[in-house]
């Protein structure tokens, strides 16, 4: 993603893992976000602080 539309919405997909802890089992999930570019950094950031992993990112 070069530059970037300050007016356009983005849609972020985050893999999660969840660990649940009575199983030794893994569990992945996939959230979609829609983001407007001003607020992209703040949440880039708090999905990073959550463990999340962003796996794409296009315009919405």
């Amino acid at each position: 993603m070069s530059g970037g539309n300050r007016d356009q919405v983005y849609r972020l997909r985050v893999v999660q893992k969840a660990v649940n802890r009575t199983k030794t089992q893994l569990r992945r999930s996939c959230r979609e976000y829609l983001v407007p570019y001003e607020q992209l950094s703040n949440k880039l950031q708090q999905i990073n602080r959550q463990g999340g992993k962003v796996i794409d990112i296009t315009p919405a």
